[in-house]
């Protein structure tokens, strides 16, 4: 409703609203299960078309949905999920919304995946460019949504990825200008 923004809790013990109409903070606290106090939780987030907010996990186990109309969380598990990922932390670097799908980009995790915002359903994209390593740790450090293209912007990477969300296919770019120091 665009009255306030929610700030993502990395190492912080809740998700903090703040009221564009009064500057007041509201905290939100309510996890589906325990979370590490000091551990880094969630890397960004996403807002759905039902308003639901969405955050990426870093080292929380769950990928988690918040309704800022009811204050409702709910949890949705990936963990045991060996085809998206193999660390308990750093997972993922943020995520965005392309279509009413919501997709969690990759920082330590091994593939991009699909969330249905409906039922928390996953789906992992794991066919990486030729030559770029997707198992690497610490690939991305952001993505941006442009039309049906997710582009994931590297931190340890040597190339920028762009991923199409309609056809799961990806391509890499790494024609750094001479003057870069990408290494």
């Amino acid at each position: 409703d665009r009255s306030a923004f929610f700030m993502v809790p990395h190492k912080a013990s809740m998700i903090v609203k703040v009221s564009f109409s009064d500057d007041s903070m509201t905290g939100y606290s309510d996890w589906p299960t325990p979370l590490a106090e000091t551990a880094p939780k969630f890397s960004g987030g996403a807002v759905a078309d039902d308003g639901s907010l969405w955050f990426a996990p870093s080292s929380s186990p769950f990928i988690l949905r918040f309704d800022p109309s009811t204050d409702a969380m709910t949890g949705y598990t990936f963990r045991d999920r060996t085809d998206c990922c193999d660390s308990p932390t750093y997972n993922f670097a943020g995520a965005v919304n392309i279509n009413g799908i919501i997709w969690l980009c990759p920082y330590s995790a091994k593939a991009v995946v699909r969330v249905i915002p409906g039922n928390g359903g996953l789906t992992s994209y794991a066919e990486w460019p030729a030559g770029f390593n997707g198992k690497a740790t610490a690939k991305f450090v952001s993505c941006t949504a442009v039309a049906e293209d997710i582009w994931f912007s590297p931190n340890e990477a040597r190339a920028v990825v762009k991923f199409n969300t309609a056809t799961g296919a990806m391509a890499s770019f790494d024609a750094w200008p001479q003057s870069s120091s990408v290494e």
